[in-house]
């Protein structure tokens, strides 16, 4: 039950318990806004209040530190252009939509229906799919940083064009995961020497992965003739200037 209401809490919050003179300040703001950015609104005024709950059954040893981890929300202040909901909610979710999407045989647009029918799979698809963005464009600079971002811009153009299903091979999802998994698996810790060269070696492991198994023969094409990544590529230099992510959202 709480499971399938837990949508419905931050407005139902904001709209009864928000004091009366707060809600009237912001009902145009509300009404003006787009539906996602209205129930960012919402949570991000929750947020504190649920968390603080949670944090409350921890001092009182009903929780442990980790479901304490899988149960507190998001702060929802920041620029991602989604509602962030718990762990408890999505944790099981990527896993689920990768496997619609190894083992589908429908077309782009019967594959993402199929996973917008479970609301929380789609808000853990959009937001995964954004933060490994963010995460790689902080930690990344000069031609790394333009890969990214031509790889995301192709990424973009072909869910508009409809063509993902031909641009990359989906059934290496899986394999993809767990390369972004072990990257940031290190990236939740303070940086140090040995980290910093773990994390190297796991960001040159997720190229690896993208170029040879994930773009499409025509697709990786363009990246192995792309002149300033050829030569970087050469010269072993794509990833030598690494920043260790400081942004407090991305942590979060």
């Amino acid at each position: 039950m709480v499971h399938k209401r837990f949508e419905t809490f931050p407005e139902a919050f904001v709209t009864n318990l928000q004091p009366p003179m707060l809600n009237t300040l912001h009902s145009g703001y509300l009404n003006a806004e787009a539906s996602t950015q209205t129930n960012k609104f919402y949570a991000a005024k929750f947020s504190p209040f649920w968390n603080e709950i949670i944090k409350s059954l921890l001092e009182e040893d009903y929780i442990n530190n980790r479901e304490m981890e899988l149960l507190l929300i998001p702060s929802n202040s920041g620029s991602l252009n989604s509602v962030q909901w718990p762990l408890f909610l999505l944790s099981s979710k990527i896993f689920l939509a990768i496997d619609l999407a190894v083992e589908s045989r429908d077309t782009q647009y019967e594959l993402w229906d199929r996973i917008m029918r479970d609301e929380y799979m789609c808000y853990a698809v959009v937001e995964c799919y954004c933060n490994v963005e963010k995460i790689l464009k902080s930690l990344l600079e000069n031609e790394g940083r333009l890969w990214v971002e031509r790889l995301f811009r192709d990424v973009n153009e072909s869910i508009l064009d409809q063509s993902v299903l031909v641009n990359f091979q989906i059934n290496k999802l899986p394999l993809l995961l767990s390369r972004i998994t072990a990257l940031t698996g290190l990236l939740g810790h303070e940086e140090t020497p040995h980290l910093a060269r773990g994390a190297l070696k796991a960001m040159q492991d997720l190229y690896d992965v993208v170029t040879h198994d994930i773009l499409s023969p025509n697709l990786r094409e363009n990246y192995d003739t792309w002149g300033i990544l050829k030569k970087t590529k050469i010269e072993g230099h794509l990833f030598s200037q690494m920043e260790w992510p400081k942004d407090p959202e991305i942590k979060e």
